[in-house]
């Protein structure tokens, strides 16, 4: 990890074409733990849909949540960010959550595991995220703490140390 997918996408997330474009855009982060309640919640909240279907204070269950969540997307333009995704489990049970209604939504994963991404749509080119050169990273480096040129030296083997990382 840390080669900027997550960065690159919440760029595009967050686009102002992107945001336009889309009727309903939801995030959510994945990881290794994985909770399909968790999940739900997550994207539940990342559209601000109300669950008013609440009774008696009792918190709506999984098949509540996800029935909603469905009609919400539904005929709608939707972009969904799946966030460091670790398994084609946890892609089959995500996948039907989301309506197919070829009208131009889009599911963005990221994972380090490039058979999730391959899995989740053959036949979609993956985006192989490449790692810095030297230069980028001293450029980076520079944007970030403003090193003065008289710890350029020094700044240059801190940025070659990194490995091309930019979170490193």
């Amino acid at each position: 990890g840390g080669v900027g997918k997550t960065t690159l996408s919440r760029n595009a997330y967050d686009d102002t074409l992107i945001v336009r474009y889309f009727h309903i855009r939801a995030w959510v982060t994945i990881s290794q733990d994985y909770s399909a309640h968790r999940v739900l919640s997550s994207l539940v909240n990342s559209i601000n849909l109300c669950l008013e279907d609440k009774v008696l204070g009792e918190e709506i269950d999984e098949v509540g949540m996800a029935e909603k969540l469905y009609k919400t997307l539904k005929g709608r333009r939707y972009l969904v960010v799946i966030d460091d995704i670790w398994s084609t489990h946890v892609w089959d049970d995500m996948r039907k959550l989301f309506p197919d209604d070829d009208n131009g939504s889009r599911i963005m994963l990221t994972t380090r595991l490039s058979n999730v991404g391959v899995y989740a749509d053959p036949f979609s080119p993956l985006h192989r995220m490449r790692f810095m050169d030297e230069d980028q990273s001293w450029d980076l480096l520079k944007q970030k703490v403003h090193c003065p040129s008289e710890l350029e030296e020094m700044g240059k083997k801190i940025a070659g140390s990194c490995g091309g990382l930019p979170l490193a």
